[in-house]
């Protein structure tokens, strides 16, 4: 079970904040449509192909934490509602 929680959003976000993974994504995304005719793929798919994740994404945890996390430690969720 996981241990530490990310919203969606803001995974997403640090997820695609170099230009690279964008391209890359892209470059997949092109590739999967002319091979298969169609995209299937979740954002924890995306988490899943990460070889890690910084432990400051998760809620409660600090910026300045530079701990990094496997996969499969963390748990996307819906942003809360306040």
């Amino acid at each position: 079970m996981a241990q530490y929680k990310i919203i969606r959003k803001r995974f997403i976000s640090w997820y695609f904040s170099e230009s690279y993974e964008i391209t890359s994504f892209g470059s997949n995304c092109i590739d999967e449509l002319l091979q298969y005719g169609k995209i299937n793929i979740t954002i924890q798919d995306l988490v899943d192909n990460c070889v890690s994740i910084p432990k400051y994404l998760c809620e409660g945890q600090s910026i300045h934490d530079e701990e990094d996390l496997y996969p499969e430690d963390v748990e996307l969720i819906v942003e809360p509602l306040n």
